[in-house]
């Protein structure tokens, strides 16, 4: 960007005048050897003339930048293009661990740069980049894109019947730069997420010298608390489908004792005899 700071009735330059430029905080604002985020404040040259450079790594459109110099200010917009369907680096994924039969499994997955800006991919350069989502499971596909669209984002959508029972994975495959996998400086981004499909998730508890046992179903990826009492004493996160843990330190007696599975409204509840 570049300008030239005058006199406000004359119009005649104003020679080595003191030039400040703001704007978004991730700009990098470069004069010369001077460079500063956010804001920097630099001398115009001995004719008032003026360049500064403005770098961004992040995708933005029409950004307010504002130039001020003795009291006058001037702004502009300034556009940083979208990153190009060949700089992907990493995968971002919104997708649930489980879902319960009978309902709809949604993942979404979004391509970004290394700085975090989405990746778009259209029809074109999908083949170019080798861009693959794959869906291994039950239930019916209903949406299943072949491209990524200006958020960066694709997101399969697959119908499940009350019978699905099984676990399923969505698969993400892409190649930067030339789509050429053999390439070392080409990106390859593979990654899978698996979801549990199964009926709705509940508990039990049982009870053994000193000890709750606590045992939680179709429970995968979900907080399993334990409550003795009234009083939360433990808590674990299913890393499988069927999963338990053991709470010790319990004193003998008959223990109230509640299991509560996050997100689904199930629990368990019952008066345990602890010896």
């Amino acid at each position: 960007m570049s300008g030239v700071v005058r006199q406000a009735i004359t119009q005649v330059a104003r020679p080595n005048a003191t030039v400040t430029i703001t704007g978004d905080a991730g700009f990098l604002f470069r004069n010369g050897s001077k460079a500063a985020k956010g804001s920097l404040t630099f001398l115009a040259g001995n004719n008032g003339a003026y360049t500064v450079d403005i770098i961004s790594n992040k995708a933005v459109k029409e950004s307010v930048v504002t130039i001020s110099s003795g009291g006058a200010s001037v702004t502009t917009k300034v556009t940083f293009s979208p990153a190009l369907s060949t700089t992907g680096a990493s995968v971002v994924w919104s997708q649930p661990k489980s879902v319960r039969s009978g309902t709809t499994l949604i993942s979404t997955i979004t391509l970004v740069d290394a700085w975090g800006n989405p990746v778009e991919v259209n029809t074109a350069a999908a083949t170019a980049q080798k861009l693959a989502i794959g869906y291994s499971g039950p239930g019916f596909v209903a949406n299943q894109p072949l491209v990524l669209n200006a958020a960066g984002q694709a997101q399969v959508r697959v119908f499940l019947d009350e019978r699905d029972w099984a676990p399923t994975t969505i698969s993400f495959y892409y190649v930067s730069g030339t789509g050429d996998a053999t390439v070392a400086t080409n990106k390859v981004v593979s990654e899978a997420r698996a979801t549990w499909v199964g009926p709705i998730a509940n508990a039990k508890a049982g009870a053994k010298k000193g000890r709750v046992i606590v045992e939680a179903y179709r429970a995968i990826g979900k907080t399993v608390s334990v409550f003795v009492g009234g009083t939360r004493v433990a808590s674990f996160v299913a890393d499988k489908a069927n999963d338990r843990m053991v709470v010790r330190g319990i004193k003998s007696g008959t223990r109230n004792v509640r299991v509560v599975l996050s997100g689904t409204g199930e629990d368990f509840r019952g008066a345990i005899t602890v010896k």
